[in-house]
């Protein structure tokens, strides 16, 4: 009874072993099936993963590529900006150069013009006041001309007057004695005539 009951004891764990080996035999065929998906999906994952990294690389290398494109460009737009101005700053300062030196030269002429203006209105004064001399001398010429005209005139007339009483007292006197010999000059009043002609031509 007890060897039956042994067998059946092992009869049962026997069944239970393979049973339990079948389910561990599922179990790993499942497991191994369940493993070969994950190996799957890693790689996949990993190959996804390399592609993601290489669309990085590459899109970090275009902006690098880019960012120094950018970098040269405005590296070239700086130089530019800074020759135009140095460009710039050296024409300011050749302006003002130019500028400072016209100024001076302009100074210089406008200080020779005042020099040349003050001498004009010096010579000016001095033609005006020899011109002023010039006329009161003219004006006096005239006056003494005109009294010089006026006094050889009173002169002539006196004399003229003079010479006419003195032919008048002449033939005055001739009447009187009654000179023979007289008569053949015309008379007292050849005579006369003869003393004025003498009165005239005598100065």
């Amino acid at each position: 009874m007890k060897l039956k009951a042994l067998e059946r004891e092992k009869a049962q764990l026997t069944e239970r072993l393979e049973l339990q080996s079948r389910d561990q035999m599922g179990e790993s065929s499942n497991m191994n099936k369940r493993y070969e998906k994950e190996r799957e999906l890693n790689e996949r994952l990993g190959e996804e993963l390399e592609l993601l990294k290489q669309e990085k690389e590459r899109k970090v290398l275009d902006l690098q590529a880019k960012l120094d494109k950018e970098r040269e460009n405005f590296n070239t737009r700086k130089r530019e900006v800074e020759q135009r101005a140095a460009k710039a700053e050296t024409k300011q300062t050749q302006l003002m150069l130019g500028h400072e030196a016209e100024k001076a030269t302009w100074d210089t002429k406008m200080t020779e013009f005042k020099h040349q203006i003050d001498e004009l209105k010096s010579k000016n004064d001095r033609l005006q006041a020899n011109l002023e001399a010039k006329e009161q001398q003219i004006g006096r010429l005239q006056q003494e001309n005109k009294q010089a005209r006026r006094d050889r005139n009173q002169f002539t007339a006196m004399k003229n007057t003079d010479s006419a009483m003195g032919a008048a007292v002449g033939a005055g006197m001739l009447n009187k004695l009654n000179l023979p010999g007289l008569g053949g000059a015309g008379g007292p009043g050849g005579v006369l005539a003869s003393m004025q002609g003498l009165g005239k031509g005598g100065y």
